[in-house]
């Protein structure tokens, strides 16, 4: 299969699965510079405040998966899936299932767009929650389906520093835990069939320069079909 067909195979697949609920994320006026929240100012309220706070602390880059319609009575789908994926007692596979979906197509088709902005990333990590901090929290899931585009792409696990508060009270500080690469990626790597959109993940930290394009590999196209037909 070519990298076109796998393309419009996997965009194919995101229409019917979540294509009735979940929308792109635009850039330009009327959307904030980093979360693309709409709004008038050239940020939103919270993103500047956020900057105003942290500084140069902050992502380099921001690509949000797609919008979520929240606060809606009943809630929305694209809320229910956000929320029920990662729920404490019950828990829904299938909006697991579309999420990982989202996650693996997504930084698959626009990687490389990502990377003409900020550099291809080498590692993949996920911000741990206060109350689940560790690998078992179902977001480390959609971390793991971020498409591997080096072959010493690092998956490392953040830790808790003191002082930070969960809903149920303070949380001890956990040191930071760094993994071995999990990433096996062999293959060609095709042009971002997709690049208008904006789709992707939230990374920190940029690479950039020529030392960042040396060894860069994508999922071969076997691999991948796979991991598609899976989710």
């Amino acid at each position: 299969m070519s990298p076109e067909e796998l393309a419009n195979r996997a965009q194919t697949r995101l229409y019917a699965k979540v294509g009735a609920f979940f929308t792109n994320t635009g850039r330009g006026p009327g959307r904030c510079g980093v979360c693309t929240a709409p709004g008038l100012a050239e940020l939103c309220d919270q993103c500047t405040s956020q900057r105003a706070t942290y500084g140069t602390g902050l992502a380099d880059l921001v690509v949000p998966l797609a919008y979520v319609k929240g606060w809606m009575i009943p809630p929305h789908q694209s809320e229910h899936h956000v929320r029920r994926y990662k729920h404490l007692t019950q828990p829904s596979h299938k909006c697991l299932q579309d999420l990982k979906l989202m996650m693996l197509a997504g930084t698959w088709l626009h990687g490389e767009c990502i990377a003409r902005t900020a550099g291809w990333w080498q590692v993949v990590t996920f911000v741990p929650s206060a109350s689940r901090p560790g690998p078992e929290h179902p977001v480390a899931e959609l971390a793991r389906q971020v498409a591997p585009f080096k072959l010493n792409a690092h998956r490392i696990l953040l830790g808790i520093r003191a002082g930070v508060r969960s809903r149920a009270g303070p949380v001890a500080a956990a040191r930071p835990v760094r993994g071995p690469a999990e990433v096996r990626a062999r293959g060609c790597r095709p042009a971002c069939a997709r690049c208008g959109r904006h789709l992707g993940l939230r990374r920190q930290g940029a690479v950039r320069g020529a030392g960042a394009e040396g060894g860069w590999r994508v999922r071969g196209d076997d691999h991948l079909y796979r991991a598609l037909a899976e989710l």
